[in-house]
Parts: C-alpha cells; structure tokens; sequence
C-alpha cells in the first residue's frame, strides 16, 4: 500500500510531460518539405518581368495572351463586396435620378436655384472669337487635306478636341510656384520649370494641331509642347507653339503633326513654359485637335 502511494505521483508527473510536450510538438512551425508548391512560388515570387522590348502576348495585360488568369481570393473577395454594396445603393433609389438612363421626370434647370460663381467675371475678359473670323487649320472645313498621314482622306473622322485650362497646370518641380491670374489662366510666379499636365488622347488618333491661347504684355513670348514619355527615359515632342507679341490676349497654332497616338507603350503630357515669371504673361490654354479612324 504504501509503495502504491509513492508510484502515483510519479504517473502524475510523466503524463503532464507528455501533455507538455505534445503541445509543444503541435506549435512547431511546419518543415520545410510540408510547403506545399504553391505556397512556395507564392514566397519565392515569380520570375522577373519582361523588359520593355519582350515578347508582346506573353503577360496577361496584353493582347494575344492565351495562358491561365489567376485571381487571388482576397481579390475576389473584395469584388463580390463592391458589387453588393454597388446594389444596396441601385436599390436604395426608388425610381431613376435625373442623371440615369431611364429617367422620365422633369429636368432639372440650374437656373431654378441661387448659386455664388465660381469666380468673378474680369472686365478685361477676352474675346476669343475676333481671332476665328476667317477659317482656321484645326476646324473642320478649312480645306487642309485629310490625307496626310499613313491613311486615306476618308479613313480619318472630323476633329475632336481636348482642351485644357491654363488654371489646370502645375509646376512639374517644387522649385518652381504659380499664380491664378482669373478666367481659367495661370501664370509662373517663380522658379524655371515648365508647367505640365497629362494629355487623355486616344490611343490610335492623329494628333494634327496643338492651338495655345495667352495673355502676353511682356516682351517675351513663351512655349507649349505635346511630349510623349516611354518607360526608358526617352521623350519625343510631337508639336509645339509660341505665344507672339505684347498685345494681351492671342492665341497660336501649330504647325500641322499628323502624330498617331500610342499609348500603350507612350504618356503624353501637354507642356508650357513661361518666358518670363510674373502675371504679365500667363497661359489661358490649350487645345489639342485630333482625329479618330473611321
């Protein structure tokens, strides 16, 4: 009996370090040969890019692609979230809004409402229709031929535009400030970087004009490009035009381009530089005329 009671404890003491060490055992971290593939070319990552003159079909954003599309679950997870939420909200309307398709009801006029504008109309506002008395070169019905260019006259559509408030542009370098000079137009108060912004053109259009619109009473005149950056530091500008004289408001065209756009492997970014710094000559904007193949 009493060699019973000193064995007891004993058991006691060796089944709770059995206890201990399968708790142990069981918080080890995997080896190395239980990773499963999958999991190790997730931690190893995939093999480098492509250079920008690889194979063009070989990735999944590019056209001709015929591989596997792998989404990750968190991903998807995410989409099926925004699409729920995006239904909560088609639902939480009753009928269509004014700005839906399929809307039925009155339209809503500005004018029924009392509003503050946006700025103050100068007293010396310009006048931008005194310089298009005659026909110009980036309007339909000038008479400039179509043609120019790798397609025929009647491959190309009427012009379409862009344009770009002076307001809208930013010094590309910290170093350089700029001021609001009212009606859309900008002015480089310091510094001698040029002003920039990126240009929406569509990919495949003919970029044929690049038209500047100023205000100038300094005796210098300043500079507008369209540039395109490729991935590899390079940079083309495809057109550019000056301001001209001292006599306030003008505007400027280009010569013609005839530039197809690409920009699948190009950015193209609308450029100005300032002559001289100081409200005295300021960028109003500019507008790119471009066609589209039909």
């Amino acid at each position: 009996m009493e060699r019973t009671k000193r064995t007891l404890p004993m058991v006691a003491i060796l089944m709770l370090a059995l206890v201990l060490t399968g708790t142990v055992a069981s918080a080890r971290p995997p080896a190395q040969e239980d990773v499963s593939e999958d999991l190790e070319l997730y931690l190893n990552g995939p093999v480098a890019g492509p250079q920008v003159n690889a194979v063009i079909g070989d990735d999944a954003d590019e056209n001709g692609y015929t591989g596997v599309v792998r989404v990750a679950d968190q991903q998807a997870e995410a989409s099926e979230t925004t699409v729920q939420q995006s239904a909560t909200l088609t639902d939480a309307g009753t009928a269509p809004q004014a700005d839906e398709n399929g809307y039925a009801g009155p339209a809503f006029r500005a004018g029924e409402v009392s509003a503050e504008q946006s700025e103050a109309q100068p007293v010396d506002a310009p006048n931008w229709d005194q310089f298009f008395v005659e026909p110009q070169a980036d309007q339909d019905g000038y008479g400039a031929p179509q043609g120019i260019g790798d397609r025929s006259p009647d491959a190309w559509s009427d012009f379409h535009y862009i344009y770009v408030a002076g307001a809208a542009l930013r010094p590309r370098d910290s170093s350089s400030g700029w001021d609001y000079s009212g009606v859309g137009c900008v002015s480089r108060a310091s510094g001698s970087e040029l002003l920039n912004i990126h240009l929406p053109i569509p990919d495949g259009s003919r970029i044929d004009y690049l038209r500047i619109y100023y205000y100038d009473t300094s005796g210098s005149n300043s500079t507008a490009w369209v540039t395109n950056y490729d991935s590899g530091g390079n940079f083309t500008d495809v057109t550019t035009v000056a301001s001209s004289g001292s006599g306030g408001y003008g505007t400027q065209l280009s010569a013609y381009s005839g530039h197809v756009a690409n920009t699948a492997s190009r950015s193209y970014v609308l450029n100005w530089s300032a002559g001289t710094n100081g409200s005295s000559m300021r960028l109003c904007g500019l507008r790119v005329a471009y066609r589209v193949p039909v």
